[in-house]
């Protein structure tokens, strides 16, 4: 792929402010991370972030020699301060309208990137993100489109595996659209995010196991991985891991705990509490 060059206006603020002892390092650095985010996230958000890069590069220590004071530049500096705190200090309207005007634009000016960041990072945790990809299903009627969804047929994923060898994995999840009651020790839970899923499901996305095997969580009948909090909202400081809960979905069924995961991070599509293996159900 082409290297792509980052924005030229705040390069050349960069080689304008940086010392020519560590302009060459910090902006091969630079130039590195530009590129990386150009690949993954493409041009608009590279190009946000390296404003943000080199505002957040410029330290002391890449000051150039200009910067440095002289004894003429202090005294005026202090004489600059002196007539700034005499100004607040007469006009205290005008200066406190001007203070919060900077401080609202400050806070909305984070605000607005901390939301760019959260809605541009949308699953990018997962450590295959950029080779994951959704079936959907597509109808037509006489050669025109009668609409679609963005689930399809059980039988597509292990198809694609055997017809394609590009297909490296598939995973198969459905939502329980009524959610569940969980019962344990004569208590009963209500949890509404609840998904059958095959064993691949926990090789292919990114949502970490705190307890339990990756490799034969969810592998048999009957057996259920819960998030953290769920963990902790009903077995308190327990180890969950082993010990057998009573789950009925449309009648009662006594599945064992087989892994504890972290917490779905709010940045992502798939989003549940609960995983029940998907042989438990759908042989």
């Amino acid at each position: 792929m082409r290297e792509q060059h980052p924005p030229r206006l705040p390069d050349r603020f960069l080689r304008w402010f940086c010392s020519e002892d560590v302009l060459e390092t910090l902006q091969g650095d630079l130039y590195e991370l530009y590129q990386k985010r150009f690949s993954k996230k493409g041009k608009f958000i590279a190009d946000l972030f390296y404003w943000f890069d080199v505002i957040s590069a410029c330290r002391p220590f890449a000051f150039s020699k200009r910067f440095y004071p002289s004894a003429n530049n202090s005294i005026m500096i202090g004489h600059y301060l002196k007539v700034s705190t005499r100004n607040l200090a007469r006009y205290k309207t005008y200066s406190l309208l001007n203070v919060l005007g900077l401080a609202i634009a400050i806070a909305s000016s984070v605000a607005i990137f901390e939301y760019v960041l959260f809605e541009t990072g949308y699953d990018s945790f997962h450590s295959n993100a950029d080779r994951i990809f959704r079936i959907r299903f597509d109808y037509y009627q006489n050669g025109q489109s009668e609409g679609g969804s963005a689930s399809t047929y059980s039988a597509v994923g292990p198809a694609l595996e055997q017809d394609y060898p590009e297909v490296e994995s598939s995973a198969r999840f459905i939502a329980s659209g009524y959610g569940a009651i969980l019962t344990y020790n004569n208590k009963a839970y209500n949890e509404k995010k609840i998904l059958y899923a095959e064993p691949s499901f926990l090789k292919m996305f990114s949502f970490p196991l705190i307890k339990g095997d990756v490799v034969t969580a969810l592998s048999q009948p009957n057996t259920i991985v819960i998030s953290e909090s769920v963990a902790r909202r009903i077995f308190g400081n327990e180890d969950p891991v082993g010990k057998i809960i009573k789950v009925f979905i449309e009648e009662p069924a006594s599945m064992q705990i087989v892994g504890v995961l972290k917490d779905v991070p709010e940045n992502s599509h798939v989003k549940f509490d609960i995983l029940i293996s998907h042989a438990t159900t759908y042989p």
